[in-house]
């Protein structure tokens, strides 16, 4: 259980989160361009290297059974 002065505590600190997060996000938002290019190319590279391999293992697979 807690006691009046933490539950006063904890509701002064929850305020101060929400304000603060409120403030900082639009702040951080207006300061700050997000560049995703990189990230967006090694996934890009991923998926065709996961693509090839797949393609890779069914020609194989077909070679063998027609083999």
């Amino acid at each position: 259980m807690l006691t009046d002065k933490e539950k006063v505590e904890l509701e002064q600190l929850e305020q101060f989160e929400k304000k603060y997060s409120k403030e900082m996000n639009s702040k951080l938002e207006d300061e700050y361009e997000y560049d995703n290019r990189f990230g967006a190319f090694i996934l890009l590279v991923s998926y065709c290297g996961i693509g090839l391999f797949m393609m890779y293992k069914i020609a194989e697979l077909l070679v063998k059974k027609f083999s």
